[in-house]
C-alpha cells in the first residue's frame, strides 16, 4: 500500500459469500502478510478482495483437497 488507510480484505466463495475477513480498519503504509486457514473448507475457488480508498483489488485462490 503506498499511503496509509482504511482497508477491508475478505474471502469469498464463487457464490459471493464471505468465508472470511482478515482485516476491516486503518493499516499503515508498506507490504503486509496475513496468515488465514482453510482446513474446514471444501476444495475450490475462492476470491480474496481488497478495499482500498475507491480501488477493488480481487485475486483468485485455489485450495486443494
Amino acid at each position: 500500500m503506498p499511503t496509509d488507510g482504511q482497508v477491508q480484505l475478505s474471502i469469498h466463495n464463487l457464490a459471493g459469500a464471505q468465508m472470511a475477513q482478515l482485516m476491516q480498519g486503518e493499516l499503515a503504509s508498506g507490504h503486509h502478510q496475513f496468515d488465514f486457514t482453510t482446513d474446514d473448507w471444501p476444495a475450490g475457488i475462492y476470491l480474496a478482495k481488497m478495499e482500498y480508498e475507491a480501488q477493488v483489488l480481487t485475486m483468485k485462490l485455489i485450495i486443494l483437497p
